[in-house]
């Protein structure tokens, strides 16, 4: 599957090339992506087809219940039920017991609202971020993010109490005129089935 910020360019090519789409629905400055709401209205007619589902990249400092409301009402708009979120970037806060909290509160949330979701993240963001004794989040799915144009999960070492990644990013690439994130899945569900 693939994920991806901008515009859409050629939506026939890209869903004929990918069933799964990961859409970046919300920025770090604390809003949602423009490009979200452009592109689910670009894919509407493919929508009998593919998945579309959705990532965050939350703003730490910015109130965790307030951006899930907004959130949560863009997705129910949109009927997508995933919106993975992002635990990785210089936008988190230096004190991990804050980061600790704020993505507690933000997945309280998110369970409250009934989006499922799974954490995008790599073991040194993860160990900066939120502390490598952090293991919050095992039972979560874990969207693993290692760049080295391999598919497979054969590299991955156990972080944050994961032994095995849902889905890893590994590759970047220009596909149908888009710049877009190559991801696999291992799991045979999808993102839709209760975390």
């Amino acid at each position: 599957f693939i994920d991806m910020t901008e515009v859409i360019k050629d939506p026939e090519c890209l869903t004929k090339a990918y069933q799964v789409f990961a859409l970046r629905a919300f920025q770090s400055v604390g809003k949602l992506d423009p490009n979200f709401a452009k592109n689910l209205e670009i894919l509407k007619k493919y929508r009998d087809h593919i998945f579309v589902g959705g990532y965050v990249i939350p703003c730490s400092h910015c109130d965790p219940v307030k951006q899930v409301t907004e959130i949560a009402a863009a997705f129910k708009a949109a009927k997508i039920d995933t919106a993975s979120i992002s635990v990785m970037g210089d936008e988190w806060d230096e004190d991990k017991a804050k980061n600790k909290a704020f993505l507690k509160a933000f997945v309280e949330e998110y369970k409250k609202l009934g989006l499922y979701f799974a954490i995008i993240t790599d073991e040194a963001n993860w160990n900066r971020i939120m502390g490598q004794e952090c293991h919050d989040y095992s039972a979560t799915w874990l969207w693993w993010v290692h760049f080295d144009k391999d598919p497979e999960s054969a590299k991955f070492k156990n972080f944050g109490g994961w032994t095995k990644p849902y889905a890893k990013r590994y590759d970047r690439a220009h596909i149908c005129g888009n710049a877009v994130t190559k991801d696999s899945e291992y799991k045979a569900q999808s993102l839709t089935q209760p975390i």
